[in-house]
């Protein structure tokens, strides 16, 4: 199954600096996602925005295709809709700043799929990811232009189900990041 890498935005709660490029410790986060998403599929999509030139640089050490965001300043949902525009699915969405979804993660989504429209995880009820979506999701929801991402969940009656802890830890501020980085 496709994995959909999101990688478009401007890190705003990280005071200007783009987190998933940050180095410590000779990594970063978007290589923790790589490593992650390439431990389950070997077909990964990562969705570039912000500092473009920069992201696909290093994604060139990788084993993935890239696809250029233009308007990725109008948030996330145009980097979800740019990338389902060529899909039929099945495929799994998630922001690049998750570090902690490992392949057994992405298993079990992918077992959650079986027999639904769409699934994802959550995790003391919040929503978490991946988002896994069938090939009907992902043609209804290029149907409807309007559609985000959220409304064809609850419109397709989305499967939700008990994911870990690493379906809902983004990394999004500097704290968080530090805290990371001492893992």
């Amino acid at each position: 199954m496709r994995v959909i890498l999101l990688a478009a935005g401007l890190s705003s709660r990280m005071n200007g600096e783009n987190k998933l490029l940050k180095e410590t410790g000779g990594t970063c986060l978007m290589e923790t996602a790589l490593t992650n998403a390439l431990s389950y599929s070997d077909d990964v999509l990562v969705v570039t925005g912000h500092e473009s030139e920069r992201m696909k640089a290093f994604l060139s050490g990788f084993p993935v295709k890239t696809l250029f965001n233009k308007d990725y300043m109008q948030g996330q949902e145009t980097s979800i809709r740019i990338a389902l525009e060529q899909e039929t699915g099945p495929v799994m969405i998630l922001p690049s700043d998750l570090p902690f979804i490992r392949a057994e993660d992405y298993l079990r989504c992918e077992k959650e799929l079986e027999g639904h429209i769409a699934a994802r995880p959550a995790f003391n009820n919040v929503a978490g990811h991946p988002v896994a979506l069938t090939p009907e999701a992902v043609r209804i929801y290029k149907e409807q232009e309007s559609l985000k991402l959220r409304d064809l969940l609850i419109k397709t009656g989305c499967h939700f189900y008990e994911g870990s802890e690493a379906s809902v830890t983004d990394i999004d501020t500097p704290e968080a990041y530090e805290a990371f980085m001492k893992r």
